[in-house]
């Protein structure tokens, strides 16, 4: 997080007033000692030392953000490859009830075929054996008529 000089200065001055508030609490003496260390804080440089820790927290900084934009990258591909997943199964889904319905109706017509032919087939069988029967009442009475004519 970044912020201005002017946000800064305002936080500077809000921070210092409520140490002095603190060490005014304590005694006059303390007050005025911390007046001073704030004042030095806010206008000497930064010793070696402070100014690595101001780079190591830059790095952290740095390395946050990093993080962060990969983390927000990879939950954007995430999401985007589960669209592309959702929509390739649904089409997949739709594909295979299409197919489906097709088959159905395939087997369906075939069921309808199947049952005309033995329909038919039937139909077939009972002429074949009511002929077949015909014939054999005419054996029968002609064998009869025979045996009739012949007998007497």
């Amino acid at each position: 997080m970044e912020i201005t000089d002017d946000e800064f200065s305002q936080l500077w001055e809000d921070i210092s007033e409520a140490l002095l508030r603190i060490a005014g609490q304590i005694s006059p003496t303390k007050k005025t000692a911390w007046q001073k260390a704030i004042d030095k804080f806010l206008k000497d440089p930064l010793t070696a030392e402070d100014e690595q820790n101001v780079q190591e927290l830059l790095r952290w900084y740095k390395n946050d953000v990093e993080v962060k934009e990969l983390i927000e990258s990879s939950i954007q591909e995430t999401r985007e490859r589960m669209e592309r997943l959702k929509t390739c199964v649904r089409e997949e889904a739709q594909e295979i009830k299409d197919q489906l319905e097709g088959d159905l109706k395939t087997t369906s017509h075939g069921v309808q075929c199947l049952e005309k032919a033995v329909r038919e087939e039937s139909q077939n069988i009972k002429d074949r054996l009511g002929e077949m029967h015909q014939s054999i009442d005419r054996l029968r009475s002609s064998t009869g008529t025979s045996r009739t004519a012949g007998g007497e």
